[in-house]
């Protein structure tokens, strides 16, 4: 992080860095423009479906969560949702790849904290899908 002439923390793309309070303010400002109540006064922060179904909502508090370096959970389950949207085995083995190497193994760089008989239970069913979408591939190159 380096520092600009104003004095705001720069981050690594040279664009200003919100701190964790100039995020969260930012993120309720965000809210606010897409919220509204009855008063006009204060309001509701918004849910995390509401966050998570709001682009703009998910970039800032996205944001937020790198700047207070704990994102890990926010880009674990955009991953999942990657998983879940993908039409074949052949298209989830690289997305269940990068969720058992990036989010699930012991010592994983962005290792999520979950209980550890879900992880290793994780890990084995991904382990699981991957021999077998290997196996139908190598019995179909094989036939072919």
């Amino acid at each position: 992080m380096t520092s600009t002439s104003s004095g705001e923390a720069s981050g690594v793309s040279g664009q200003p860095s919100l701190g964790v309070s100039s995020a969260s303010s930012s993120l309720q400002s965000v809210s606010a423009a897409s919220h509204s109540t009855a008063s006009g006064e204060g309001y509701p922060p918004p849910s995390l479906d509401e966050i998570f179904h709001d682009d703009d909502l998910c970039a800032w508090f996205l944001r937020f969560l790198e700047e207070t370096r704990r994102d890990e959970n926010l880009t674990c389950y955009q991953v999942v949702l990657r998983y879940q949207a993908a039409q074949s085995a052949q298209a989830r083995l690289p997305v269940a790849e990068q969720l058992v190497n990036t989010y699930l193994r012991e010592g994983a760089p962005r290792q999520v904290n979950i209980d550890s008989a879900l992880r290793r239970s994780l890990i084995a069913v991904f382990e699981h899908v991957a021999q077998n979408t290997h196996s139908a591939s190598a019995t179909r190159l094989s036939v072919s």
